[in-house]
C-alpha cells in the first residue's frame, strides 16, 4: 500500500514543457473521430486535420506555426477516423476512415511537400465506415482494423489482402489493441463487453465483462492473457 507521505510527494507536482519555445501552433485537429487521430514515431507526426478527409504528416521535431498553405494527403473520401505509423517502416501510415477503407501511405525521406491524392494501397473489405487501425508489434506488414459493419479483419499490407476476419460483433467497437506478444488481439466494444482473439486461428474467441457503462474507450493488456479497460460507467 501507498503511504499518506509517499502520496504527498506528489500531491502539488507539475510539469512544464521540455523547450519552452519550440512547439506548434496554430494546429487544427478534426474532432469528429472517436479515436485519438495522432500518431508519432519520433521521425514523422500525422493528425486528422480540420478540412474534411485530411490527414496532416510533418517532421516530429519541426516545430512551426502553421497556416492555410499546409501541404496534406488528401486520399480519403470520409472523415479520417484513425491514423497508425509502422513499428517496423518509419516511412509507412496506416489511415482509416468513414469512406470503409483503410490506406497505406508512404511519407518521403523529405516529408511531404505537396498534396497527395494517391495512396500506395488500398485496403478494401469493410462495408461501413472503418474505426481504427493497429499494427502488429512483431509481424512485419501484419495490420488490424476494426468497423462499424461489426467486423474486426486482419491484413498482410504487402499484398492488401485480408487474410482473416472475425464478425458478429452486437455492437461498434470502441479500442483496440495487440497483446504485447502479439498472439492475441483485444477488442471492447459499446455495452461493455470485450473479445480477445487468436490472429492464427479464425473462430478463436474469448469474451468477457468490460465496463457496464455505454462505452470503454481504452485497453491496455497487464501480460499476454490478461487485459484491462477504461471508460464511462454512466
Amino acid at each position: 500500500m501507498v503511504s499518506t507521505t509517499e502520496k504527498n510527494r506528489f500531491k502539488f507536482l507539475g510539469g512544464e514543457p521540455t523547450w519552452s519555445q519550440k512547439k506548434f501552433e496554430s494546429v487544427a485537429p478534426s474532432i469528429a473521430q472517436e479515436q485519438d487521430a495522432i500518431c508519432s514515431n519520433g521521425v514523422f507526426t500525422a493528425l486528422a486535420w480540420s478540412a474534411t478527409s485530411t490527414v496532416a504528416v510533418f517532421p516530429a521535431y519541426g516545430f512551426r506555426r502553421f497556416d492555410n498553405n499546409i501541404q496534406l494527403i488528401k486520399g480519403h473520401n470520409g472523415n479520417i477516423t484513425d491514423c497508425a505509423f509502422s513499428p517496423f517502416n518509419d516511412n509507412l501510415l496506416a489511415t482509416t476512415s468513414e469512406d470503409g477503407l483503410a490506406k497505406l501511405w508512404v511519407i518521403p525521406e523529405e516529408g511531404i511537400t505537396s498534396h497527395v491524392k494517391e495512396c500506395d494501397a488500398e485496403l478494401k473489405g469493410h462495408t461501413k465506415k472503418v474505426m481504427a487501425a493497429s499494427w502488429h508489434r512483431t509481424a512485419e506488414n501484419t495490420l488490424a482494423t476494426h468497423g462499424a459493419d461489426g467486423t474486426v479483419r486482419i491484413w498482410d499490407v504487402e499484398n492488401a489482402a485480408n487474410t482473416m476476419t472475425y464478425d458478429g460483433l452486437p455492437q461498434i467497437a470502441t479500442a483496440m489493441k495487440w497483446s504485447p506478444k502479439g498472439d492475441r488481439l483485444g477488442v471492447v466494444i459499446k455495452g461493455g463487453n470485450m473479445y480477445s482473439y487468436d490472429p492464427r486461428a479464425q473462430g478463436s474467441v474469448q469474451t468477457g465483462n468490460a465496463h457496464t457503462g455505454p462505452k470503454a474507450i481504452k485497453l491496455a493488456w497487464l501480460d499476454d492473457n490478461f487485459f484491462m479497460t477504461s471508460g464511462f460507467n454512466k
